[in-house]
């Protein structure tokens, strides 16, 4: 039987060749200092690892994250992210490749949108000298990586643009997404501490940005239970985004309400609110942003003890996040559907969707109540686990 050859991973080839020039390695170099650590990979076969011809291997990868400093979990998330992204689209160029990934990341096609953004990513970093626009187009991966939950990559994207350092007009924006990942991960205290110095550099009449960092900031609070503050930090951010006209962001901003309101026990303002936030995303085309909210108002329904409404609704969240094969909204649905089918007393089910959230929580770097909620099940002996759903 013939062998199947081994697909190389661009993206893979990608960071081993952007890592050595970081380290102002020459390939000869390389060949001898994996001499040093164990068998030397010869600077040929390197050179084709970076060109994408040749597979490296599990040990070469290995010897090489090893000397180029790179998180195997990093690694590890990248070659998720090409997987689950579309084939990149090289007949674009920069600009154009930017503007329609951006355009379709809007729109919600996440899939489409992470192959431009590969693209994207590709071709400014082949121009060394557009060192403003390389540094854009990574933040633009650390904040698409984000949004798929792959914070340890989006963190470990933003850190080393930091240490670069950035360019003066990216240095805002990179310490937001660093503040937008620490929340993420779980230390809030980190977010705040990024927060406040993004706050400290952002010009006075840069409205968008501002207006991210008032929502960052009430997202951060929320988490802390401060939940008075966090609401006048919201309106404010709120207000920011409409005066920058940026719908997008404030929907966002309004799904931190959603969650505000629903720490606060106000369940029939929470539905109030999750509704009109998704007609808001509808109206502009925020395909991904009307499911996160059909999503809030389906879970406001559970709470006030309405399940039969609010189960067909997570079901319908639940076929748009299949459909656009998003890994962290079917954790979220299947979550919320748990959730809804124990209050409906449907046991059967409800240990379905226990199942399918066990799944997908691993595909998910966040540190939500949602997460730490079904990571507590999975760490859980069999039999308290099915006492915890009966």
């Amino acid at each position: 039987m013939p062998r199947l050859a081994l697909r190389p991973s661009n993206a893979m080839a990608d960071l081993l060749r952007r890592r050595r020039l970081q380290l102002g390695l020459t390939l000869r170099e390389v060949q001898e200092q994996t001499g040093q650590t164990g068998k030397a990979i010869p600077f040929t076969t390197l050179a084709k690892v970076e060109q994408g011809r040749v597979d490296p291997g599990v040990m070469r990868l290995h010897q090489l994250l090893r000397l180029y400093n790179v998180p195997v979990q990093m690694a590890a998330e990248l070659l998720d992210l090409e997987q689950w992204s579309d084939e990149h689209v090289r007949q674009l160029d920069p600009e154009v490749l930017q503007t329609e990934g951006l355009t379709l990341w809007k729109k919600g096609d996440l899939k489409k949108a992470l192959g431009y953004l590969y693209s994207v990513r590709e071709s400014a970093s082949e121009n060394p000298k557009a060192r403003v626009e390389r540094q854009k187009t990574l933040l633009s991966f650390a904040v698409a990586a984000g949004a798929l939950g792959k914070y340890h990559l989006s963190r470990q994207i933003a850190d080393d643009l930091l240490v670069e350092p950035p360019d003066p007009s990216m240095l805002v924006p990179v310490l937001l997404q660093l503040g937008v990942c620490w929340l993420r991960l779980g230390s809030q205290e980190a977010a705040l501490a990024f927060l406040e110095r993004a706050e400290r550099h952002v010009r006075p009449k840069d409205l968008q940005h501002r207006a991210w960092i008032l929502h960052q900031k009430a997202a951060t609070l929320v988490a802390t239970d401060e939940l008075q503050e966090a609401d006048g930090e919201l309106t404010k951010a709120i207000q920011s985004y409409r005066k920058a006209g940026d719908p997008q962001g404030e929907n966002r901003a309004l799904g931190v309400r959603i969650k505000l309101l629903r720490k606060q026990g106000r369940h029939a303002e929470s539905l109030k609110a999750a509704a009109a936030a998704r007609a808001h995303a509808e109206t502009h085309g925020f395909d991904r942003l009307s499911v996160l909210r059909r999503l809030d108002e389906g879970r406001a329904h559970v709470d006030l003890g309405e399940p039969a409404t609010g189960i067909p609704m997570l079901r319908e969240a639940l076929a748009s996040a299949i459909s656009e094969k998003d890994p962290m909204g079917e954790f979220r649905a299947h979550h919320a559907l748990w959730k809804a089918y124990l209050a409906a007393g449907d046991r059967e089910r409800a240990e379905l969707e226990l199942k399918a959230a066990l799944y997908f929580v691993r595909f998910v770097d966040e540190s939500t109540e949602e997460v730490a909620e079904i990571r507590a099940v999975q760490a859980a002996p069999t039999g308290r686990r099915a006492r915890r759903t009966a």
